[in-house]
């Protein structure tokens, strides 16, 4: 059975293009293995992500 949760959450520093290009490699990579799909949206200092996969 598949699962998903969201969420929304505030930065508490500035990220700049590269540490978010930085993030995206890491967690794809582990996503990838673990067979996590879903969504990150950025904008300012705010993140909504939605994640799905098995429990």
């Amino acid at each position: 059975m598949r699962y998903a949760i969201s969420y929304v959450s505030t930065a508490n520093i500035d990220f700049q293009d590269q540490d978010i290009a930085n993030m995206m490699i890491k967690t794809k990579q582990f996503n990838s293995e673990e067979k996590i799909t879903g969504i990150l949206l950025y904008n300012e200092r705010s993140f909504f992500q939605l994640i799905e996969g098995e429990k």
